[in-house]
């Protein structure tokens, strides 16, 4: 495991500003951690493209590494979410949920 900012690191990549194990302890399956779990502290992550394209998040398995996904469209300010490889939603600049 490798750790930054993390002296035992608790997945496979562990970034951390602080971090204190859950009492209820981590799902094993996670690959990377980002924490801070200092009082009254937030953690974020940001994925950041040009003004001209789009951030994305994929989901898949061995069959189709981008079966389902969560994008947004920096081009119209719109956000899709991708299930069995088709947009199923998309949420407009305007704040319109189409289905």
């Amino acid at each position: 495991n490798v750790g930054i900012g993390a002296t035992a690191p608790a997945a496979k990549l562990h970034v951390s500003y602080s971090y204190t194990a859950p009492t209820g302890g981590l799902d094993s399956n996670n690959a990377l951690v980002l924490s801070n779990t200092n009082s009254g502290s937030s953690v974020g992550l940001s994925l950041l493209s040009a003004t001209n394209s789009v951030s994305f998040i994929n989901f898949g398995d061995t069959d189709d590494g981008d079966i389902g996904g969560l994008a947004y469209f920096n081009t119209d300010n719109s956000m899709t979410f991708r299930t069995n490889a088709a947009e199923r939603m998309r949420i407009d600049s305007s704040g319109r949920l189409l289905v």
